[in-house]
């Protein structure tokens, strides 16, 4: 399980960042909120170790 959430947090933050660094500003705040999704997962990983 902590598996899957890993790889989900991966693909997340990556996702942000690819966002981030795109020109639009929709864009950017897609990608800002997928690193504040991917920042709670981390956070519930932590918490089940």
């Amino acid at each position: 399980m902590e598996l899957l959430l890993i790889l989900v947090l991966g693909l997340l933050y990556a996702g942000g960042v690819y966002l981030i660094l795109r020109r639009s500003l929709v864009k950017l705040l897609l990608g800002i909120m997928l690193l504040g999704s991917a920042t709670n997962i981390l956070i519930f990983v932590l918490g089940l170790l």
